[in-house]
């Protein structure tokens, strides 16, 4: 890393009023090893590399003025098939949806096409191997809620991804010192991507049994192996295998070994068909039994019920007392690692400090991180922002009259109040009349004690406190449930 960041301080030193054509020149040397200009807007920092493929190499690069960072994609024109171009015919149409990279540039340089994007984290694949291969179920949960709402947006521009896997979904915009936490999941790498409806008639096209395998055969769905033409059920049984593989860190048909790659994607398709969902989930929550269950059960035209995918995983996190990512102060597991560092450090325990040092390198390889002490301190300060979050949140399930606490058993009773009135018809609601407690309630919509009242709202099913104000007849509500 100390490379990497000798390396980035000589680009941020770049002088802003240096002629372009210089610095792109083969007579200064050292910039044109360096640094490429491309579109006189944009610097590549050419020894970031951030990910590479059979497409070419995706490298970092800044504006000329050093206030934004980019994610270059360089791809050979001797390519036959450009997955580039595709990509960014397929990104432009998907412009504005939440989770989509932004594209800033395409176009030729040398002998390569190229794509400037917003610059994104690392990949899900790259936390699924720093926690050794198994995320925790909170993790995933929240991955998965995120990676339905990018499909379903995908889906609703009339396409389909095709490839879905780990390594095409990365967690967030990226910001150089980690000023900012963007916890969005992005979806990318529409290179196989295609449309499901027919541009001549506008309706979802034709069921086919004789298409060729396009995807990644370990997250691929049955019917792709068995070359049926793939549609919307196929994306979505492909991001339940993800969300398996997340929790077990295997799936039954890996390690499959075979000569040639048409005999393993046999071989794989063959385990597929033997292996049971009960059998594939074994010692996970029964949800995911039913949404892998429900994604293969879809027809060929069905458009999925992602609100129902989202439902169980919801369900999941509800039973669990889990955490929204979304907020800013959430800390993921790998952070918390992160944090036990400093530990390690009050210790003097150098060894296992360096080697956690070294995960954050490999996480963060090829992106212009600040040094991992200076990341500690900014992770701590967020961790004690999510501790306050915390007791904030739990103080606000609470709620209190005169000084004291209404318990759980007050709030039961206020939601069966209101199932009763819920069920009383509309004539019956004017005279309904109940006892709570010793307090007589003249109201179904409040029930009074002691100049305070609870309020029950029909439209959101939720309870709240408030005391009376006996004068003006105005009042504050908090939410409790």
């Amino acid at each position: 890393m100390e490379k990497n960041s000798k390396e980035l301080t000589t680009l941020f030193d770049l002088p802003i009023n240096h002629k372009i054509k210089d610095m792109d020149s083969t007579a200064d040397t050292q910039y044109s090893k360096n640094y490429k200009i491309i579109d006189y807007s944009y610097i590549c920092h050419k020894r970031f590399v951030i990910g590479s493929g059979s497409f070419g190499k995706v490298l970092y690069g800044t504006s000329l003025d050093k206030t934004k960072d980019y994610a270059i994609k360089f791809e050979k024109s001797t390519v036959k098939h450009s997955v580039i171009k595709e990509e960014m015919k397929i990104l432009q149409d998907l412009s504005g949806g939440e989770g989509i990279p932004k594209i800033h540039y395409y176009g030729s340089i040398d002998d390569y096409k190229v794509l400037v994007m917003d610059l994104l984290g690392p990949s899900l694949d790259k936390y699924l191997k720093f926690c050794d291969k198994r995320l925790s179920l909170e993790t995933t949960v929240n991955f998965g809620i995120e990676m339905v709402n990018r499909i379903e947006y995908v889906h609703s521009k009339n396409y389909l991804h095709r490839d879905i896997k780990p390594n095409n979904f990365l967690l967030g915009k990226f910001y150089k010192n980690f000023d900012k936490v963007d916890n969005t999941v992005y979806i990318i790498d529409f290179g196989l991507s295609k449309s499901y409806v027919d541009p001549l008639t506008a309706k979802h096209y034709e069921y086919r049994d004789n298409s060729r395998f396009v995807g990644t055969p370990r997250y691929a769905s049955l019917n792709t192996h068995l070359g049926i033409r793939q549609s919307r059920r196929d994306d979505l049984e492909a991001i339940s295998y993800v969300l398996v593989y997340f929790l077990l860190g295997e799936l039954p048909w890996q390690g499959i070994k075979a000569k040639t790659k048409s005999e393993k994607k046999e071989k794989i398709k063959n385990k597929k068909k033997r292996v049971s969902t009960n059998k594939l989930c074994e010692g996970l929550p029964a949800e995911f039994v039913t949404i892998v269950e429900h994604t293969k059960n879809l027809e060929f035209y069905d458009k999925p019920n992602y609100d129902y995918i989202r439902s169980l995983l919801g369900r999941i996190k509800n039973e669990s007392n889990q955490r929204i990512s979304r907020n800013n102060v959430y800390l993921w597991e790998w952070e918390n690692t992160f944090l036990e560092s400093l530990m390690y450090y009050n210790q003097e325990n150098y060894t296992q400090f360096n080697k956690t040092k070294k995960l954050y390198d490999k996480l963060y390889d090829g992106y212009p991180v600040c040094n991992f002490e200076e990341y500690l301190l900014k992770l701590k300060k967020r961790s004690e922002d999510a501790s306050k979050y915390e007791e904030t949140e739990e103080h606000n399930k609470e709620s209190t009259v005169n000084g004291k606490v209404i318990n759980e058993e007050l709030i039961k009773n206020e939601k069966s109040i209101f199932k009763n009135v819920l069920q009383a018809s509309e004539e019956k609601m004017n005279s309904f009349v109940m006892n709570y407690g010793n307090t007589p309630i003249s109201s179904p919509f409040h029930s009074s004690q002691n100049g305070n009242f609870i309020t029950i709202n029909y439209d959101e099913f939720k309870l709240s406190s408030s005391k009376t104000n006996m004068k003006s007849g105005n009042s504050k509500l908090n939410k409790i449930a």
